[in-house]
């Protein structure tokens, strides 16, 4: 990735989208994606900021896009693992937000549009809620589910 990530206080300090150990949800596999997701949400605002050119910024949203659909397939098959209640409401968060972002990757390869310091805000708005409110959950879930696993095998 284009950016150097500082470590400060247990804080990755990044030029545009803050993670910090808070953004953590306590599911490794989940928490390791998000953070890639971060880092690449600042190589491209960089990208716009610097104006580095269409094809480097369709080249990084591609890469976004790709990171985003593979991590939201990773999540989906633990949530269908574990039979997570909430999968149905959780997928289709999913689905609306890769068709957002779909859309603005179909804008700069048809270069009718460009991202914008207000678009990768408001992704970077959505990112964060959904880690801290919809993905919290599902490590609970996952993690209490594990829990039931382990408390199972040692009963037999």
């Amino acid at each position: 990735m284009a950016n150097d990530l500082n470590l400060r206080k247990g804080k990755m300090t990044m030029s545009f989208f803050e993670w910090d150990a808070q953004c953590d949800v306590g599911e490794f596999s989940i928490d390791s994606d998000h953070r890639m997701f971060a880092r690449s949400i600042n190589e491209l605002h960089d990208a716009v900021q610097s104006k580095r050119g269409n094809e480097v910024l369709k080249s990084i949203l591609s890469d976004v896009v790709r990171l985003l659909t593979d991590h939201f397939v990773r999540e989906e098959e633990l949530m269908k693992k574990h039979q997570y209640p909430e999968y149905g409401d959780h997928k289709m968060e999913h689905e609306l937000f890769a068709e957002r972002l779909r859309g603005l990757q179909r804008e700069v390869e048809a270069g009718t549009g460009l991202p914008t310091v207000e678009t990768l805000s408001s992704f970077a708005d959505w990112f964060q809620h959904h880690t801290k409110g919809t993905d919290t959950r599902l490590a609970a879930y996952v993690s209490k589910a594990g829990d039931r696993q382990d408390t199972a095998s040692d009963q037999m």
